[in-house]
C-alpha cells in the first residue's frame, strides 16, 4: 500500500510539472510522505527543463543530503543544468561518480550520460575533456558527435571540427547521420577558421546530399563567414535568396 502511495503522489507531481505550476508541485513535493528517486527526478527535470538550473542543482544538493542514490536519468538532467550555468565543480563531481560507482557495480552507461557529460564540458569551455569522454563512448549517436563537433567549433578549432565531421561520415554505422544541429556546428567551425570554400561546400552537400532545409541560423553563419573573408556581394547575394525574412541577420563589415 505503501508503494501505491508513492506513485500516487508522483502521478499528482508529474501534472503539475508538466503544466509549469511550480509552486503547486514543490508544495505536493514537501507534502509527500515518502519520496522516491522517481520524485525527486520529476522536481529536477521539470525546474531544468524550463529554466530554473539553479533551482534544479539546489534540489539535486538536498536529494544527495537526503541520501537518495541517483540514477542514470537524473543525472543527465542535472548535467544539462551544470551545462547551462556553467557549474563546472558539480560536473565533475558526477563524472567521478559515474566512473566511481556506475563502472564499479558493472553497470552499462546510457549513451545520453556520454553525451550530456560532453555537452556539460564543452558548455564549460573544457573541449579536451568533453574529447575524451567522446573517445570511451563504446556506441557513439548522432547527438554524441554534433556534441564534439559544435564543442570544437564553439572553441574556434575549426580544423578539428570537420575532422571529427569526416570521421563522423566515414563512421559506417547506419543510424549515424548529420542533422541540422550538425551542420550549424560545421559551418559555424568554417567561419571562425575562415574556410570559405569548405563552407560553401558543407552549404551545398547538407541540401543537396541530405536533403536538410537550412534554417536561419545556418544562412546566418554563411553570411557571417562569406563577409569575415570580404565576399559582400556573395553575402547580400545570399540574404537575397533566403526563403525567409532576414530579421538579425547583419554583414560584419
Amino acid at each position: 500500500m505503501r508503494e501505491r502511495s508513492v506513485v500516487s503522489w508522483n502521478a499528482l507531481l508529474g501534472g503539475y510539472v508538466r503544466s509549469l505550476d511550480f509552486d503547486a508541485a514543490r508544495r505536493v513535493f514537501d507534502e509527500m510522505p515518502e519520496s522516491n528517486v522517481v520524485s525527486w527526478t520529476t522536481m529536477i527535470a521539470g525546474c531544468a527543463q524550463n529554466g530554473r538550473s539553479k533551482e534544479a542543482l539546489c534540489l539535486f544538493g538536498q536529494m544527495r543530503r537526503a541520501n537518495v542514490e541517483p540514477d542514470q536519468v537524473v543525472l543527465v538532467v542535472v548535467l544539462s543544468a551544470c551545462a547551462e550555468i556553467g557549474d563546472l565543480s558539480l560536473g565533475r563531481w558526477i563524472h567521478l561518480y559515474v566512473e566511481e560507482r556506475l563502472c564499479v557495480r558493472g553497470k552499462s552507461r546510457l549513451v545520453t550520460l556520454y553525451n550530456a557529460l560532453i555537452h556539460m564540458y564543452a558548455s564549460c569551455g573544457l573541449v579536451d575533456e568533453a574529447y575524451k569522454v567522446f573517445k570511451q563512448i563504446p556506441r557513439r549517436s548522432t547527438v554524441s558527435w554534433t556534441s564534439i563537433i559544435v564543442g570544437f567549433a564553439k572553441q574556434g578549432r575549426g580544423e578539428e571540427a570537420l575532422r571529427m565531421f569526416r570521421l563522423m561520415l566515414s563512421s559506417g554505422v547506419d543510424d549515424i547521420k548529420p542533422d541540422e544541429i550538425t551542420f550549424l556546428g560545421v559551418l559555424c567551425a568554417c567561419s571562425h577558421a575562415g574556410l570559405v570554400d569548405e563552407g560553401r561546400e558543407l552549404f551545398k552537400f547538407m541540401t543537396q546530399t541530405w536533403g536538410l532545409e537550412p534554417r536561419i541560423e545556418h544562412y546566418g553563419c554563411m553570411v557571417d563567414l562569406l563577409s569575415r573573408a570580404g565576399f559582400l556581394n556573395e553575402a547580400h547575394e545570399l540574404v537575397e535568396t533566403m526563403p525567409m525574412e532576414p530579421r538579425i541577420l547583419s554583414l560584419h563589415h
